[in-house]
């Protein structure tokens, strides 16, 4: 028995990694970005099914206002008009920012605005760098499922490989 196991062992390690690679979300977006004093700049973000989104923006040398809306407010804010964010996912006068929050199907903006110089100041360019990921709740919730049952399988093959050995042993023993 001990040999049949350990001949299908490869075959479900590598259906195991597999499955990991294709449920593995890819990067909606990273990078960096130079912006002057003042300036904003934003990054779309379209969801078909309710996503688990998680994202970093640093500022090299300043402070910066991150907020999250949907794309409507979004027109509003680059009109100059009143805008309105997601709370839990923006951030005001920071140096860096990141969240990771649950959003529904719809299509968002992630903006950046770095502050304004001083009167008197120079203006100079900020550079920012960020890393934004968005993965859908089901493939998350799919992938949780199969690494449970590959780690029950192994552990479940492991069992009875031990048993197999002692028995093996006991029978050896006996004669």
């Amino acid at each position: 028995m001990y040999w049949t196991v350990r001949n299908i062992l490869p075959v479900i390690a590598t259906a195991l990694l597999i499955s990991i690679v294709l449920f593995t979300p890819a990067s909606a977006d990273t990078g960096e970005v130079m912006l002057p004093s003042g300036g904003s700049h934003s990054w779309p973000i379209a969801l078909d099914s309710e996503s688990l989104l998680s994202y970093r923006v640093e500022a090299d040398g300043g402070n910066v206002d991150i907020y999250l809306m949907i794309s409507d407010d979004y027109e509003h804010f680059k009109l100059g008009e009143k805008y309105t964010y997601i709370a839990d996912g923006s951030f005001e006068n920071v140096p860096s920012a990141s969240a990771e929050l649950a959003l529904m199907p719809g299509t968002y903006r992630l903006v950046a605005v770095v502050e304004a110089a001083s009167e008197g100041l120079v203006m100079r360019e900020t550079r920012l760098t960020f890393d934004i990921d968005a993965e859908a709740r089901s493939e998350t919730d799919a992938l949780k499922t199969i690494m449970v049952l590959g780690v029950l399988t192994i552990f479940a093959l492991v069992a009875i490989i031990a048993l197999d050995l002692l028995y093996l042993r006991r029978k050896d023993y006996r004669d």
